[in-house]
């Protein structure tokens, strides 16, 4: 079988690459990595940078690159800056029998002729954008309860919905059992500053937490403003919180790292990762980094997180946006990881079983292939 081309676009936001942050990025990275190369013929689009030359290859992928628009603080205005990168991308984009779109403008190409099949991922669409799609063949959710909710909002498109589940490259694994111990068991959020991540329920259940083990630590690693996603007056909300009820030393509040190789050097510094969301998610990416690297898990219970963790196994859900439920979540899990009960190749194991970009990649090339010769 001849290889098939695909077609991946990407954001006017952001180059590809991305050297500085970037969820979708960082999972796109990751799915390309997971394609056999012998099967497919792999073409990026993303804006130009100067760190970049406009068009290169490597690797066996060909990367090219077009004047985007940096992010603006307006919604509106960000989504009017996308639309002249979007049709440089159209005029630009090679002859090829899949789209794989992963920017909410791609349903401007909904007509082109140049693309036999035409597939959307939905990461932090507006929900309601999902109908310009209905031209598109596929568009993909990161889990079921997301696509059980856009079959709801939109029914005329149920049967295009699909969930293909976030990865990560599960080849590399530190053990939890190496961590460092230094009389402290610390919990880490890694993310954005925003009323969806539910980081203010969290931090009150901490508060209340300390009371009982004066060991726990907890601290944030993500922007902290606007351009990195961050909510800045949520954010000055948690640090006046901090500040007055006096949890300065037992809570930091630090801004975002973007090498992957120290954020994981980070990762391993910490005995559990965190995620209190209480709406909005989609499947994690820093969860499941934290799998990788072999970290238990204290996530809210959103149904979009349910397929995370093994309850009890590698790691707690609490019930979201609830004080008291993160509390004794807390607890609980800074027992077990003081009495070391929870050991890393468990949580490895179970991230590698589900969530691998191998497997990631193999359901897509799979799922191209089919459209592809249902087409035919």
């Amino acid at each position: 079988m001849r290889k098939i081309k695909i077609n991946i676009v990407l954001g006017h936001e952001l180059p590809f690459p991305q050297k500085k942050g970037g969820g979708v990025n960082s999972l796109i990275s990751q799915i390309i990595e997971g394609f056999d190369k012998n099967k497919v013929d792999i073409a990026i689009y993303s804006p130009i940078n100067e760190i970049y030359n406009n068009y290169e290859e490597f690797n066996g992928v060909k990367y090219y690159r077009l004047k985007g628009s940096k992010r603006k603080k307006n919604v509106f205005i960000n989504i009017l800056a996308g639309i002249p990168y979007a049709l440089r991308v159209l005029i630009k984009m090679r002859k090829a029998d899949v789209l794989f779109s992963h920017f909410w403008h791609g349903f401007l190409f909904s007509f082109s002729k140049k693309i036999k099949i035409k597939v959307h991922t939905v990461h932090r669409d507006p929900k309601k954008a999902i109908k310009f799609f209905t031209k598109f063949d596929k568009v993909y959710f990161g889990s079921d309860s997301v696509t059980e909710e856009a079959k709801l909002l939109i029914p005329t498109m149920k049967d295009k919905f699909e969930t293909v589940y976030n990865c990560v490259d599960f080849t590399d694994y530190m053990k939890s059992e190496n961590r460092i111990k230094d009389g402290k068991i610390k919990f880490l959020y890694i993310g954005r500053f925003s009323v969806d991540k539910g980081l203010e329920s969290f931090i009150k259940g901490f508060e209340k937490s300390i009371k009982i083990n004066n060991k726990i630590r907890f601290k944030t690693i993500g922007p902290l403003d606007y351009t990195g996603g961050s909510d800045e007056k949520y954010l000055y909300k948690i640090k006046n919180y901090i500040e007055r009820k006096d949890l300065k030393d037992y809570i930091n509040i630090s801004g975002p790292i973007y090498d992957r190789s120290e954020l994981d050097r980070e990762i391993f510094n910490f005995d559990a990762v965190v995620l209190p969301s209480i709406y909005g998610e989609t499947l994690n990416m820093v969860v499941l980094e934290s799998m990788r690297i072999g970290r238990p898990l204290l996530i809210s219970n959103l149904e979009a997180n349910l397929p995370l963790l093994d309850e009890g196994i590698t790691g707690y859900f609490c019930n979201k946006n609830d004080i008291d439920s993160w509390s004794h979540g807390i607890l609980k899990l800074a027992e077990k990881i003081e009495n070391e009960d929870f050991f890393g190749y468990k949580v490895h194991q179970y991230g590698l079983n589900k969530f691998s970009s191998k497997k990631i990649a193999d359901v897509y090339y799979s799922n191209f292939i089919k459209l592809l010769f249902n087409e035919r």
